[in-house]
């Protein structure tokens, strides 16, 4: 799962919506929406709020 799907898995879990997500994060709909579409990229910044928005912590694995 990548980290597009785990946002989405989360919103969907909890009832958010994408302008929940936005409201929370302090960031536009259109923004949230970019990212999840895969419009833009994800950032350190972005990522940061958007775990504390959902109550959600992530762990990177790199595969060789």
């Amino acid at each position: 799962m990548n980290f597009t799907e785990a946002v989405e898995a989360a919103m969907e879990a909890k009832g958010m919506s994408k302008a929940d997500l936005a409201r929370a994060t302090h960031r536009s709909y259109q923004y949230i929406s970019d990212l999840l579409k895969g419009e833009r990229r994800w950032h350190e910044g972005i990522i940061n709020e958007v775990c504390a928005a959902l109550g959600i912590q992530i762990e990177f694995n790199h595969q060789p």
